[in-house]
């Protein structure tokens, strides 16, 4: 199926879901420190709940901005922190 034809079938349905055009962006912590500051100041602005996602390589937390459009930050891992998992 074609991109197209799955956007055109499921756009109703997104639309119905509260979704605009752009369903969520990331943003890119430089370190784990800026991630940790990011992610306590969105829970004193009441914008996350503070749920912590670990992927792996990334932590991830999500935020609404004031409008509702749901937003990222992201923290890619340093390779050393990998190390003991390899």
């Amino acid at each position: 199926m074609s991109i197209i034809r799955f956007l055109k079938q499921h756009w109703l349905e997104w639309h119905r879901a509260g979704r605009g055009r752009i369903d969520h962006f990331g943003l890119n912590a430089r370190s784990r420190e800026t991630f940790e500051h990011v992610h306590v100041r969105l829970m004193h602005l009441g914008a996350s709940d503070g749920t912590m996602t670990d992927f792996g390589t990334k932590l991830s937390v999500f935020f609404r901005d004031p409008d509702g459009l749901e937003a990222e930050v992201l923290w890619n891992k340093d390779p050393a922190s990998q190390e003991d998992k390899i």
